[in-house]
């Protein structure tokens, strides 16, 4: 009887190491994933923009656009570019060289745009008029440029890079599933002008400031894409 029941312990205890050991072969033959969440959705979106600031105390149109891959129809990341669309002129610039000669350029024409990374939140995706904010973040350059369309066109007299942040707040309007009509408010930041040059009396001089293209912006965006489940 004891021999019985000796060997029913021993199956009992070897059978319960084999499921055991079943187990952990099954578990180790699935393969894991990054996203295991079925409820992520991923879709995209883009379209063009248009931006209303200020570009050396005078009134600018910026032109551009961008894409994005909107997340679960909330978080969206991507790529944005835009420049400078309106027309600023300086009516005469002197500059002076390196021997002392003075230089004067007319109707120099002002040059600026810039591209980069472009990510926002939408707020309430489902209702027909809701809340987001964004920020775009890049780097672009400024310049003048002799404004001759009969000789060269274009003819940079200077150029520096600049770093642009814009962070802003918006209201967007699902117009259709595929269609959205977004308008926002922020300000620009912008940095790392430093390029200077002689004046006709040889004092050093800035081209321009950060100032000149920083301020308050308006922007307005038709954006095409798949919005919805």
């Amino acid at each position: 009887m004891k021999k019985l029941q000796t060997t029913t312990a021993i199956i009992i205890l070897i059978s319960a190491l084999l499921y055991t050991a079943f187990a952990m072969g099954q578990e180790q033959q699935e393969t894991r994933y990054l996203f295991e969440n079925k409820d992520i959705r991923i879709s995209g979106f883009g379209g063009p923009v248009l931006s209303f600031s200020e570009v050396s105390g005078d009134a600018a149109l910026l032109t551009g656009g961008g894409g994005a891959v909107l997340i679960n129809r909330t978080f969206y990341i991507g790529g944005f570019g835009e420049g400078l669309s309106s027309v600023h002129t300086l009516p005469v610039l002197s500059v002076m060289n390196s021997t002392g000669d003075v230089t004067d350029y007319y109707d120099l024409r002002t040059n600026f745009g810039y591209g980069g990374l472009w990510a926002g939140y939408i707020f309430h995706p489902e209702k027909v008029i809701h809340a987001a904010v964004s920020s775009r973040i890049g780097m672009g350059s400024v310049s003048l440029a002799e404004n001759d369309y009969h000789i060269d066109r274009y003819d940079n007299i200077m150029e520096d890079m600049v770093f642009v942040f814009t962070p802003q707040v918006e209201l967007e309007v699902n117009v259709f599933r595929w269609l959205r009509l977004n308008a926002g408010a922020g300000y620009r930041f912008t940095g790392g002008i430093e390029k200077q040059y002689r004046n006709r009396q040889g004092n050093l001089v800035d081209y321009f400031s950060g100032k000149d293209f920083s301020g308050p912006q308006f922007s307005l965006g038709l954006l095409f894409g798949v919005f919805d489940n």
